[in-house]
C-alpha cells in the first residue's frame, strides 16, 4: 500500500512560486551589484561597513581601558574580578596577532591587581602566564624577575628573580638592568666566577650603536661594534674643499676616538693617488659629555663630540674613523666586576676588562642613556628596592 509523503510547507511554496522567487533574487542581486559598481554609493557602503567593523573590533580596547583604569585608581579587588572575566571571555594562549599581544597587557594589569591585594601566588602566577604567552619577549621574563624580585627576596634576591635575569640576557645579552640584577644575585652569595663569566659574554655580546657623522649640512649613520675595541669604519661624506668648522660625532654609547681622516675625492681626468689628511684630534671638545680616561661618556641626549677643521683638509669624498665604543656599565656595578676578577686572581680578565669598559658615575645615569635606546630596553632593575 503506497503512503503519500506530504513535502515541508517550504518547499511547496517554492514550488508554487519558483519563478517568482528566482525573479526576486536576480532583482536583488542586480540591486547588490548596482550600489557596488556605482562609486559614490560603494564607497559610502565600504565606509560605512569599515566604521561598523572599527566599533566593534574596538569593544575589546575599552573593555581593557576600563580595567586598566579600576588600576590606576586603586581598586584592585574590583579590577581583578573584572580581569579575570576579560581573561576568561577572550582566551588566547600564544601570541600570534595584533589582537593577541594585548593580552600581554591584561594579564600585567591582572598582576598588579594581584599584587595590590598581597595575593603574592596569584601575582607570580599571573607573571608566569606572560612569559608562557609570549617567551621570547624579554620585558616578560623582565617583569617576572622584577616581581620575584619584590615579592619573593629576603635579605638576597630569590633564586626565581635570578632565574628571570638570566632568561632576559640569554634573549639580549646587552639588557644592563638584568645584567646588575644578576650579578646582584651572585654578589649576595659571595660566588664570583659566575659574575665574571656573565659580564664577559655581556661586553662581548654582539651589539651595533649607530655613530653619526656630521660635517656641515651633511651626515651620514655609521654602525659600529660595541664591545670597547677599536673599529675602523669608512663613510662616504662629501667635505668642502677649505672646509672651516667643525666635524661632529654623536652616538648613545661612551666612545673613544683614535683617529678620524679625511680622503680626498676622486677627480675626473686624473691617475695621481688621492691625498690623506688626518685630523688633529688635540682640539677634540665635547657638548653634553664628561671624560673618563680616554673615553667621551654621555650626559644628556643630545651629547657630540666636535672636532675642529681648519680648512687646510682637501676636498674630500671619505671620512675614515678609528672608534672605540663601549657598553653601558655603571662605576658601582664595573667595580663588583673588578672585584670578582680579583677575587678569582685573573689578572688577565681585569686587564682586559678595565681597557674595554667606561662607566658612568651612577646607575641612573647608565640607566637613562639605557632608557633612550627604545628597541633594547624594557624594565628596570633597581638595587635595594627589595
Amino acid at each position: 500500500m503506497a503512503t503519500s509523503v506530504v513535502p515541508p510547507a517550504w518547499q511547496d511554496f517554492f514550488r508554487r512560486h519558483e519563478r517568482t522567487v528566482a525573479a526576486t533574487w536576480l532583482a536583488l542581486s542586480l540591486l547588490v551589484m548596482a550600489v557596488v559598481i556605482v562609486r559614490p554609493t560603494r564607497v559610502a557602503l565600504l565606509t560605512r561597513s569599515q566604521q561598523v567593523a572599527d566599533l566593534w573590533d574596538a569593544r575589546w580596547e575599552r573593555r581593557l581601558q576600563a580595567g586598566e583604569d579600576l588600576v590606576t585608581a586603586g581598586k584592585f579587588e574590583e579590577a581583578s574580578v573584572y580581569l579575570t572575566r576579560l581573561d576568561a571571555e577572550y582566551p588566547a594562549p600564544h601570541a600570534r596577532y595584533g589582537r593577541d599581544k594585548e593580552r600581554e597587557h591584561l594579564l600585567r594589569l591582572l598582576a598588579q591587581s594581584y599584587e595590590g591585594q598581597g595575593k603574592t601566588a596569584r601575582t607570580m602566577d599571573a607573571w608566569t602566564r606572560l612569559t608562557q604567552f609570549d617567551s621570547l619577549n624579554h620585558a616578560n621574563h623582565m617583569g617576572y624577575a622584577q616581581a620575584a624580585e619584590r615579592l619573593l627576596s629576603g635579605w638576597a634576591l630569590a633564586p626565581e628573580a635570578r632565574d628571570g635575569f638570566e632568561k632576559v640576557l640569554t634573549l639580549l645579552p646587552s639588557h644592563l638592568p638584568a645584567l646588575r640584577g644578576f650579578i646582584d644575585y651572585y654578589m649576595d652569595r659571595g660566588e664570583f666566577p659566575p659574575v665574571v663569566a656573565a659580564y664577559r659574554t655581556y661586553i662581548d655580546s654582539f651589539l651595533l650603536d649607530g655613530v653619526t657623522i656630521t660635517v656641515g649640512d651633511s651626515a651620514i649613520v655609521v654602525p659600529v661594534q660595541v664591545d670597547g675595541r677599536p673599529h675602523d669604519v669608512e663613510a662616504t661624506l662629501p667635505v668642502p674643499a677649505g672646509w672651516r668648522g667643525n666635524l661632529v660625532l654623536a652616538g648613545a654609547f661612551p666612545m673613544a676616538v683614535e683617529r678620524i681622516a679625511i680622503v680626498e675625492a676622486a677627480r675626473v681626468g686624473s691617475a695621481s693617488p688621492r691625498t690623506l689628511r688626518e685630523l688633529d684630534l688635540s682640539g677634540l671638545s665635547a657638548e653634553g659629555m664628561t671624560r673618563s680616561g680616554d673615553a667621551w661618556i654621555p650626559t644628556q641626549a643630545s651629547a657630540s663630540l666636535r672636532v675642529p677643521m681648519d680648512g687646510s683638509a682637501p676636498a674630500g669624498s671619505r671620512v675614515l674613523l678609528r672608534v672605540r665604543v663601549f657598553k653601558l656599565i655603571d662605576a658601582s656595578l664595573l667595580a663588583q666586576v673588578v672585584k670578582s676578577h680579583r677575587n678569582t686572581l685573573d689578572a688577565t680578565g681585569l686587564a682586559e676588562t678595565q681597557a674595554r669598559s667606561a662607566a658612568f658615575k651612577s646607575a641612573a645615569a647608565a640607566d637613562s642613556a639605557f632608557g633612550r635606546i627604545g628597541w633594547l630596553s624594557g624594565g628596570q632593575y633597581v638595587r635595594g628596592a627589595r
